[in-house]
Parts: C-alpha cells; structure tokens; sequence
C-alpha cells in the first residue's frame, strides 16, 4: 500500500468519516467502486449490472448506513471537490419521499420510491409463470388470461395502496420522518381476484390540517407523483409474493387445467429472481455512459 493512500486513510479516519475510509481501501484492489444503500438492494443491481465491462473491473460497497450516509459523503466531497471520490465511485440510492434528489455522474438516485417498485411488473411476472407455473405454449391461452388477471389486481393494489400512502408521504415531508406501516396486508386484502381495502384498516392520519396551506402543497405534489413514486416498494413486493402464492393455490385447486406447477415458495421469491426478467432502468442505464 502507498504512502499517499495511507495518507488518504488516515485523513478519513480523523475526519470521522469510515464509508470514505472505507473506499479508498477497496481501491487499493480495484479502481472504481459501485456503492448501494442497502444489502436488499445489490442482488437487484448486480442483476442488472453483472455484463458490463466497467462493473466486472470495479468493486462494490453496501453503505452501513444507508442512503443517508452515502447522501452525506456525496456532498461534502462535493463541496471540498475530492476526486477520489467524485471520479472514482458511482453511487445509487432510491429516492423514498423526498422531495429532492441528486443526479450527475457520480450519483444515480432511481425514479422510483425504492428498486422493489422496477422488478414487479408484466416481463417479470410472464417470465414467473413460465418457469415456476411451467406455462409453455401448451398453456398460452391460459397464461395470458392469468397475465390478464395480474394487470387488474395490480392496478387495483396500486389505486388502494396509493391513497393508503398519501398520510406517509406528507407526514415525511413534515417531519422529515413518518411511521410506516409494517405490512400493507394488514390493510389491503391480497389475493388472486381478491384485491380490497379491509373495513378495519389502520390508515395513519396526517400531522397537520387537511386544511392547512402545506397539507394542499403537500398533496398536489403527492398526486402527481407517477405509481412508482408514490407507493412504498416494500409494499409492491410484499403484494406479488402474497398474489403468487394465492394464485398458486388456486391452480392447484383447479381441476380443470393440466400444469405441473414447481415445489418453490413464492413467498420466499427473492429479489435477484424478478429482477433477471425486468427491465433496466432508463436512469441506470444512463448512469454507465
């Protein structure tokens, strides 16, 4: 190791900064460094990302601390312009509710609330019934009825889900915090052909007055905000892993079609799986050029 790196180190360690620490020991391997704001999220990334020559040649680090801490790196090596770290990384992190975002050559934040809201979708769920359902031609018709059916319970999942998640957007863009609901299944009624929203839902109320002139900015920005934005990712995920496993009993129930479904959980779908079959992001795909 270089004296200069050392140098380099021991500056970030005084300057208590341990991700920047962190970094410039990974270089000493590799020249550049891919960094991710959580370990949910690298699979999803390293899915998208594992072709490219630039990727294959760097390493990766998932922050400690989330998007936060990498936010807090970003700016300040901004504002002392240090280019070990401003030409040496690329960040990625989801944009969550806030209001602002960062985007340049070093940090990519997603057009999406987090990466969940990018991997369900018509690609991804196809691709599912055709290797876990074992729908192949044989089954076409089938298949595209059950795609069918996922498009109608999905926009009646996101039509619900929204309003549910309006309260959460504006309380975090009041406080700067807000308590998430742990489960939207305890608000929404998941399952095949069974979306809706339940008599007892715990809906959270705002912290200020429907009648207030932030509450009315609040939510004219709030509706604007495309699905993606909108709906928390955590809860898109929970719904498809809940609706798959629904409709997988369904089949099986059936009597009436000849599948020969497989033996796998899909509550226990992991992320990486819908991600192989989902589309890359614009805003990723702009971040290598």
């Amino acid at each position: 190791m270089s004296n200069e790196l050392i140098d380099e180190l021991l500056k970030a360690r005084d300057s208590k900064n341990p991700l920047k620490q962190e970094i410039l020991m990974a270089k000493s391997y590799v020249d550049s460094i891919y960094l991710f704001e959580g370990v949910d999220d690298f699979p999803v990334y390293d899915e998208w990302l594992k072709n490219e020559d630039h990727y294959k040649k760097s390493g990766h680090i998932v922050a400690k601390k989330g998007k936060k801490q990498i936010i807090s790196l970003y700016e300040y090596s901004i504002l002392i312009n240090d280019r070990d770290v401003l030409d040496g990384c690329k960040f990625y992190v989801d944009h969550d509710y806030d209001l602002s975002s960062h985007n340049d050559q070093t940090i990519t934040t997603l057009n999406c609330y987090s990466i969940e809201n990018y991997i369900v979708n018509e690609n991804s769920v196809r691709n599912y019934f055709t290797d876990e359902f074992r729908l192949d031609a044989r089954n076409h018709l089938l298949r595209e009825s059950l795609l069918n059916d996922f498009r109608m319970d999905y926009d009646e999942f996101n039509r619900i889900a929204r309003d549910t998640c309006k309260p959460l957007f504006i309380n975090y863009n009041t406080e700067e915090k807000t308590e998430f609901y742990d489960k939207i299944s305890k608000l929404i009624n998941i399952e095949y052909k069974n979306i809706f929203l339940k008599d007892d839902a715990p809906i959270k109320e705002c912290v200020i007055s429907c009648n207030s002139e932030r509450f009315n900015e609040l939510s004219t920005i709030f509706e604007n905000l495309h699905e993606g934005r909108a709906i928390r990712g955590k809860y898109i995920f929970e719904f498809i892993k809940l609706w798959l496993d629904s409709l997988k009993k369904s089949l099986t129930s059936r009597g009436d079609i000849n599948v020969s479904l497989s033996k796998k959980d899909p509550l226990m779908l992991d992320m990486r799986r819908l991600a192989s079959s989902s589309p890359i992001p614009n805003e990723l795909t702009a971040s290598l050029q």
